[in-house]
C-alpha cells in the first residue's frame, strides 16, 4: 500500500508538470493556471519526499547505497 501511494504521488507529480508545460505552450497563456499545476506540483513534491523520509525512518523503507555491505 505505501509503495502505490508513493507511485501515485509520483505520477500526479509529472501529470501536474506536464499540465504546466501544455498550459505554456498554448498560444493564449493563463498564467494563474499555470501557476495553479506548478504549486500543485511543489506541493506533490513535497509530500512525496515527506512520505519518503517517514517510510525511511519507521523502517517501512531501506535505503542503501551502489555498494550493499556483505556479511
Amino acid at each position: 500500500m505505501y509503495k502505490i501511494l508513493i507511485i501515485t504521488l509520483l505520477v500526479l507529480a509529472i501529470a501536474s508538470l506536464a499540465s504546466a508545460l501544455f498550459v505554456m505552450f498554448n498560444t493564449n497563456i493563463n498564467r494563474k493556471e499555470m501557476a495553479r499545476a506548478l504549486s500543485f506540483r511543489v506541493g506533490f513534491s513535497m509530500l512525496l519526499f515527506g512520505l519518503l523520509f517517514l517510510g525511511a525512518y519507521m523502517g517501512w523503507i531501506v535505503p542503501h547505497g551502489l555498494y550493499p555491505v556483505t556479511t
